[in-house]
């Protein structure tokens, strides 16, 4: 088993329940390799007793359909600016979640959000210790936890 990846799943699942209204599915795109679908990454920084990052990963579609729910706009008129808002949002809400089922104190850099799923970019050192797979609406979503080993040692 995954660190934390009960958990993960479990604090995922709240956020998509009470902010979106919709449930999330056990998905399968981890295994493929590149994820066949054009992806967005939300994520955030976490430094203290915990070195790391938590990223939100999903397609431009869920994201687009995500940013309509929220906005309360149809899909197609969303704004890029909306939908990276929305994945920073979630981002940030699904990692300071799991920051609190980390060693403390630990803070959370503000989220940023950027085109592609390469979250080993973020951090050249980090180790992924747990991903979590999901589909929601038809569209994959994964959460990736990571942590820094070097800052770790240091």
């Amino acid at each position: 088993m995954q660190f934390l990846e009960n958990e993960i799943r479990q604090v995922t699942e709240m956020v998509w329940a009470s902010m979106l209204e919709r449930e999330l599915e056990p998905g399968h795109y981890l295994d493929w390799q590149p994820v066949p679908v054009e992806m967005l990454m939300g994520s955030v920084h976490l430094h203290g007793d915990w070195n790391g990052a938590v990223t939100l990963n999903c397609s431009v579609t869920l994201a687009r359909q995500l940013a309509a729910i929220l906005f309360g706009v149809p899909e197609q008129s969303t704004t890029l600016e909306q939908t990276q808002d929305v994945l920073g949002e979630l981002a940030n809400i699904v990692g300071g979640n799991i920051k609190g089922l980390l060693p403390l104190p630990s803070q959370l850099s503000l989220p940023s959000v950027k085109a592609g799923a390469d979250y080993l970019s973020l951090l050249p050192d980090g180790q992924v210790v747990s991903k979590v797979e999901f589909q929601c609406l038809g569209e994959p979503l994964f959460v990736v936890l990571l942590k820094n080993e070097a800052q770790q040692a240091a």
